[in-house]
């Protein structure tokens, strides 16, 4: 079993492999969800993000908002 801050060091690593990255002290406002992808609206340090992607991962535990509002 490794650590969380080994696994973190080791995951970016590998995404970065693929120009993926993962935003830290991000808040997910809103998120919609269509055949295509994944239009999130993210806030960071007071700025509003809206990316357009195909895919989004909620990673923050049970109760993060990318889970809860996932339409299944």
């Amino acid at each position: 079993m490794i650590g969380q801050r080994l696994l973190d060091v080791v995951m970016r690593r590998h995404l970065e492999k693929f120009s993926c990255s993962v935003e830290v002290d991000t808040k997910l406002r809103s998120f919609e969800q269509s055949d295509e992808g994944v239009v999130a609206v993210l806030m960071k340090n007071d700025i509003l993000k809206t990316p357009d992607t195909k895919w989004m991962i909620g990673a923050n535990g049970a109760k993060d908002e990318a889970r809860s509002n996932v339409a299944g």
